[in-house]
């Protein structure tokens, strides 16, 4: 029986998410406790700073269990928000290697797709959350045909060449607008509820 090798996302995703929700909750809820305290709603406040460090414990959780099981009978992947799944080697069609252009980024970042036999996407590693040693691990590993894009590719002209793969929000950009412009106005709806808890600012 083969060894199974475990492949995790790049290290400093952990640190950078918590730098990042620090940076932004930190000034939001000092804010919040100089609007709302001595008299004003603060106790709510605390519930939500409270909620928030829940969902910042969750995410490190999920981070932790994120993770890529690979060897020469399958691969198996356990994303953020998605429970473990398994593919055996005899779904594995071929297996596709691109650097990718972004406007962000013009010197392009690495991505591999494990396709199935109809081109459809069964597991996605891009080159922002894994290290390209896992990359080589997975290509190395998996008997299946390699493909190596010799030109980098924009992410509209790799769905092109490879309509299967990506994201549904890649693949539909029009659904994913309209559930952007619905999850702003939801976010608007509960700003103006938390602005009318917390009442006039001191002064007023």
């Amino acid at each position: 029986m083969s060894d199974t090798i475990r492949l995790r996302p790049h290290p400093s995703l952990l640190s950078r998410g918590l730098i990042a929700a620090i940076a932004f909750l930190g000034p939001v809820f000092l804010v919040l406790y100089y609007l709302t305290a001595p008299e004003g709603p603060w106790l709510f406040i605390v519930y939500l700073q409270v909620a928030a460090s829940l969902l910042i414990g969750i995410a490190v959780s999920r981070y932790f269990g994120t993770a890529i099981w690979v060897d020469a009978n399958g691969i198996s992947e356990r994303g953020f928000f998605r429970r473990k799944t398994r593919f055996d080697a005899s779904q594995v069609g071929s297996v596709v290697f691109v650097i990718t252009l972004y406007s962000s980024l013009p010197q392009g970042a690495p991505q591999l797709f494990i396709c199935g036999h109809e081109g459809h996407q069964l597991v996605r590693m891009r080159g922002r959350f894994w290290p390209l040693a896992a990359m080589d691990t997975v290509m190395n590993t998996l008997n299946a045909p390699l493909v190596r894009l010799p030109q980098p590719m924009t992410s509209k002209e790799i769905h092109g060449q490879y309509p299967g793969i990506g994201y549904w929000f890649e693949r539909r950009p029009v659904l994913a607008v309209l559930l952007f412009v619905v999850s702003s106005v939801i976010g608007g709806a509960i700003s103006i509820l938390v602005a009318e808890l917390v009442g006039p600012l001191p002064g007023d």
